[in-house]
């Protein structure tokens, strides 16, 4: 499944799987990803999510083994702000199940 999001990153991100195959034709000359980039992931949006996606399965790689319920709160805390980005205070702000608690981290 990494793999498969891996794809949709920009061409010239190094974790795209494809981004190797690029190397050889493009040499030292390879463009920085998402730099005013056409690609079809750049161009048709998949790029972000697919960055949003592998950051958010980062974190719960790195921080989703603590145990106790407010080190998995925050871990929950922090995949809410790598998929929200800048509408999580808004989502924060809307939430109905009382006080949100950003827990701590570990």
């Amino acid at each position: 499944m990494y793999t498969t999001i891996s794809a949709d990153l920009c061409l010239y991100d190094p974790r795209n799987p494809f981004h190797d195959e690029l190397k050889y034709s493009h040499g030292d000359d390879m463009p920085k990803p998402r730099d005013n980039c056409s690609c079809d992931s750049c161009f048709y949006g998949r790029d972000e999510l697919a960055v949003r996606l592998i950051d958010l399965l980062d974190v719960i790689y790195e921080y989703a083994g603590y145990d106790g319920g407010h080190h998995k709160q925050w871990v929950i805390d922090q995949c809410l702000r790598t998929v929200l980005g800048d509408e999580y205070r808004v989502w924060i702000a809307n939430f109905k199940a009382g006080d949100w608690d950003t827990g701590i981290a570990p």
